[in-house]
């Protein structure tokens, strides 16, 4: 890998490598990944939307060409993947609302989006949003995510690029 901020062995190396090798992620400066930097939901969407190869897309939506994300944000509002006003650079995404916005994806592809698993096991179950349940459920059931080692999803709290990088190793290795 060519991240000075990525160390061998450490419990993201291998989401990182995956992410990196197959086109998902790249770094966020010279040499750099930002294992430990909050996800934007732009760069969730950009993520998906490089999963799919880049297709050509018309930009839309009131999406400006300048930003660096407007590809990616018009495909996934035109496939139903995400809202328009989901999509922005400058706040953190809830791990919630990615995993929501990998469920739509799934859908959208036509994946078996049926694996479940029961919620109410971790501590935090309550505060993961009636709209995202269902996407919650389906991550867990489907080893997409699990809980960390207090039994907690924090579905509020922002996700870190090393775990979005896990994330989707898990979500390939489901969907191979």
């Amino acid at each position: 890998l060519p991240f000075t901020d990525v160390v061998s062995g450490s419990w993201y190396y291998d989401g990182v490598k995956y992410a990196y090798d197959n086109g998902l992620m790249n770094g966020t400066g010279v040499r750099q990944f930002s294992p430990q930097q909050t996800m934007s939901s732009a760069m969730a969407v950009q993520i998906l939307y490089n999963r799919e190869g880049r297709p050509d897309v018309t930009i839309e939506d009131g999406f400006s060409p300048d930003l660096w994300y407007a590809k990616a944000a018009s495909w996934g509002v035109q496939q139903n993947i995400v809202s328009a006003e989901r999509i922005n650079d400058e706040t953190t995404m809830p791990r919630q609302d990615m995993i929501r916005m990998m469920y739509s994806y799934a859908q959208a592809k036509g994946y078996d989006t049926s694996a479940t698993a029961d919620l109410s096991g971790f501590v935090d179950a309550a505060q993961v949003s009636p709209d995202a349940k269902d996407a919650m459920s389906w991550a867990v059931g489907s080893g997409i995510i699990g809980g960390d080692d207090q039994h907690r999803l924090l579905p509020e709290d922002g996700i870190l690029r090393a775990e979005a990088a896990k994330v989707f190793v898990n979500f390939a290795g489901f969907y191979a």
